[in-house]
């Protein structure tokens, strides 16, 4: 009965495992039984390190389920295996079947030992966990993607277990991003810009966005909302080089998910109108022969990609997506129309600067949209006999059965992630293969062939950023583009509370994006 208790949180006080390992300790028979055990727990041990057989390995892990609570009794090996199985877990290399399932098996057994052992063994799972983490996600490719969002997705679903333990880990990590983001500010050298331009920096402010967006509430993580969103709009700030254009959407994507998940305002209209209003936009692209950048998984562009037709349309498409999914949020709110008008006047103004004919559609699609949510939310406002003071939630004047802002940004990025995933797929010709591989592959001349025959206006197959409502208004003669950037992310769902049947499903908005340049 004792070895299939994993309820409880590593907190001080005692779980009914520990409070019946003590009353066995006092068993006549507890000495002969303590010493057989220490040396079972010894050689599983060492068989752990020695296994090199995935299946077998998984197997082990998998029946470990059975005896982790007797190491209660043994604090130094239960550490020992703590980094074993740290080991285990963050071996970005297995990236087979049998490799992904002692993955999972590891880290259902580090959080048995978390829930399991006395206060405070949770906080060396906690930090164990994030550093661990942190060494392997210096870099993104195709082949370490899906591990390394395993990874931060298993961050999210420990800190969840003892929240007062994890607020201490997360005020802490979170300042020390914020120190190296000082520095950076404050010496604005090479190598201190580098400390906050890469993978590792921006994977974990996605971690901490994940974090603290699956609990916002206010007993639980909501406090640290304010101290992450400096720091992001403070990389945002720094981040001011038209090639660094990537990594302040990656950043306006974290701060709509704290946004929609806290019930906060966080303003980032202002970053993606800076972003419209940027010379490489106006300037005469340049002809190229390369695919659309997948913008949502890069964090910088190429010296030679800038200026290309391609990555203008990218850039243009991302910065009106991310416009729409930021309004999306306070669409209910009793400001909404005070917040859209400036949006729409600085959104009307580039349309009338733009040289390009579908940019302009895509403009008025967006007008329109904020303009009859405006009207809609200033009829319900006209209506109701309340003062501002009594409407200060976020979504007051949402009907009864719409979701909520968090459930429709993640319901969007899951439909945008199935479509960008049948694309990837697909054996036929795809933005995601170059020239020199449809030239191999023999679909080159089909594919210029398709594209004459689309009716498309010349200016290159962009993405296409309008929603449906958008879409619908637009009058560009180009149809929705099968190249646009989308981006991939999976549920929100949380892990069950231990059974081995669960399953880690990616946290909303901690998705699945890879830069190839990397």
């Amino acid at each position: 009965h004792l070895l299939h208790d994993e309820g409880g949180g590593g907190g001080a006080a005692a779980t009914p495992i520990q409070e019946a390992f003590q009353n066995m300790t006092k068993a006549p028979a507890w000495p002969v039984m303590q010493n057989l055990m220490f040396s079972f727990f010894k050689a599983t041990l060492a068989l752990l390190k020695q296994i090199s057989e995935m299946s077998l390995l998984a197997f082990v892990l998998k029946h470990l389920k059975n005896y982790m609570p007797f190491l209660v009794a043994f604090p130094k090996v239960a550490r020992s295996y703590l980094k074993a199985l740290l080991g285990l877990w963050g071996n970005t290399q297995l990236t087979t079947d049998e490799g992904r399932s002692v993955q999972v098996a590891a880290f259902f057994r580090i959080r048995q030992l978390a829930v399991t052992q006395p206060f405070p063994f949770i906080e060396d799972c906690l930090k164990g966990l994030y550093l661990t983490y942190v060494r392997n996600a210096k870099f993104i490719n195709e082949q370490s993607l899906p591990a390394i969002t395993f990874m931060g997705n298993c961050v999210v679903e420990l800190y969840g277990l003892d929240l007062n333990a994890s607020y201490q880990h997360c005020f802490v990590y979170i300042r020390q991003l914020a120190l190296h983001l000082r520095n950076a500010m404050i010496k604005k050298t090479k190598e201190a810009l580098q400390n906050i331009f890469n993978w590792q920096f921006v994977n974990c402010l996605k971690v901490w966005t994940a974090v603290l967006a699956s609990y916002p509430a206010e007993s639980q993580l909501k406090t640290l909302v304010y101290p992450l969103t400096q720091v992001v709009t403070g990389v945002v700030r720094i981040a001011q080089s038209s090639r660094l254009i990537p990594l302040r959407f990656q950043c306006v994507r974290f701060l709509h998910q704290l946004s929609a998940s806290a019930n906060v305002y966080i303003p980032t209209a202002s970053t993606l109108l800076e972003v419209l209003r940027c010379p490489d936009l106006a300037k005469k692209s340049k002809p190229s022969t390369g695919h659309p950048p997948h913008v949502e998984g890069m964090i910088r562009f190429s010296e030679a990609e800038m200026g290309t037709k391609v990555v203008q349309d990218a850039i243009f498409a991302q910065a009106i997506e991310l416009m729409e999914q930021g309004t999306d949020i306070y669409r209910y709110n009793v400001a909404f129309p005070e917040l859209a008008a400036p949006i729409v006047a600085s959104v009307i103004k580039f349309s009338k600067d733009t040289k390009v004919a579908k940019w302009r559609g895509v403009c008025k699609g967006l007008t329109e949209s904020l303009g009859k949510q405006s009207a809609w939310v200033q009829n319900r406002r006209g209506s109701v006999g309340e003062g501002p003071v009594s409407m200060l939630a976020l979504e007051t004047f949402r009907p009864a059965g719409v979701p909520n802002a968090q459930e429709r940004m993640a319901a969007k990025v899951a439909t945008k992630a199935a479509k960008r995933a049948a694309l990837m797929g697909s054996d036929g010709v795809g933005p995601h293969k170059s020239v020199k591989q449809q030239r191999k592959d023999g679909t080159l001349k089909r594919k210029r062939k398709d594209e004459a025959g689309d009716g498309d206006d010349g200016e290159g197959k962009g993405a296409e950023p309008a929603p449906a409502k958008t879409k619908a208004k637009t009058k560009a003669k180009g149809n929705s583009s099968k190249t646009g950037a989308t981006k991939p992310s999976t549920t929100a769902d949380h892990m069950g509370d231990g059974g081995e049947e669960d399953t880690l499903e990616a946290f909303d908005g901690f998705d699945s994006d890879w830069d190839d340049e990397e």
